[in-house]
Formats: structure tokens, C-alpha cells, sequence
């Protein structure tokens, strides 16, 4: 079993069961067997549409712990205001340990190994990302500026003949 912990320090267990994929299907029309394998043709489409949609993404979390929201008396509404992006990023590395799980372990173990290369690629993208932005010159960017909205300064105006009015 995997969990997450919201930004009220209430831990959500996800575990994937048969039960588990029907609930989120009918609830919010996810089919967690495909977020890691991908869809027929091996596309990860819902990967991506969660990735994409931090509303599905959450009301998929919280189909999938639904049972125990309703026992902690916890609405739909609760448990998305107390989602931000760090618990996010938390909860989807969860809901994905957790989706592995499910499977054989035969399977867990190359599932593992794809989501593991995954998070490679997601960490050497923000070191990249980091590295760009550290880059930039700010004395460049308000030069550009400044050159950009020193252009033309007549803008729209009409031209002197077409302000005088004729006798």
C-alpha cells in the first residue's frame, strides 16, 4: 500500500484493487489499468490527461480513497483544497506505486524499472530547466524591454493632416 499525506497532515492510503478501478471508473472515467501500461496501441493517454488536469487528477485521488473520506467525513471539496502542487506531485508518484502494485510481480518489476527511468527524465528536465533560467541575463531582459516599448511612439494617433479639420 501507498499513501500521501494532504496539507492538513491526513494520510490517504491508495491501494489499487478490482474494486478500486471500477469505483474510479464509474466515477470519474479513469481506467487505472492503462496509466501505466497505456492504452491498446501503448499510448500513456491517461497519464497524460491527469498530468494535464489537476481536477481529474484529484477527483481521481479522491475516488480512489473515497471509502475513507466518507469515514474521516471528509467531502470531495475538503480533500481538493487540501491538495497544492508538492502534495500533488506526492500523491501521483503514490497513485503510480500504487497502480504497479496491483499487477504480478512479474510485471512490477519492469513497471518499476519504466517508472524509475521516468523520474529520471522528470528530475534532469528541472535541472535542465533551472540551469536555462540561472542563464538569463536580467539586464538583457529589460534592454529588450525597453527597446521593444521605445518602438514607434505615434501608435495609433491619426497623422497631422487627418487631425485638422478642412473649412
Amino acid at each position: 500500500m501507498r499513501s500521501f499525506i494532504d496539507s492538513q497532515d491526513r494520510t490517504w492510503i491508495l491501494s489499487v484493487t478490482v474494486n478500486t478501478i471500477r469505483r474510479v471508473r464509474d466515477l470519474v472515467g479513469v481506467d487505472l489499468m492503462t496509466l501505466i501500461t497505456g492504452d491498446a496501441k501503448g499510448q500513456p493517454e491517461q497519464l497524460e490527461k491527469l498530468a494535464a488536469d489537476p481536477v481529474l487528477l484529484v477527483d481521481t485521488l479522491y475516488a480512489i480513497i473515497k471509502p475513507q473520506a466518507d469515514e474521516a467525513g471528509v467531502s470531495d471539496q475538503q480533500f481538493g483544497e487540501s491538495l497544492d502542487g508538492d502534495v500533488l506531485d506526492c500523491a501521483i508518484t503514490a497513485l503510480l506505486e500504487a497502480t504497479i502494485d496491483f499487477f504480478p510481480k512479474g510485471r512490477q518489476t519492469a513497471l518499476t524499472k519504466l517508472l524509475n527511468q521516468a523520474k529520471q527524465v522528470d528530475q534532469l528536465l528541472a535541472r535542465k530547466l533551472t540551469e536555462q533560467v540561472e542563464s538569463i541575463d536580467p539586464t538583457q531582459i529589460a534592454e529588450a524591454l525597453l527597446l521593444q516599448n521605445s518602438g514607434s511612439s505615434s501608435g495609433d494617433s491619426p497623422a497631422a493632416s487627418d487631425a485638422i479639420p478642412a473649412n
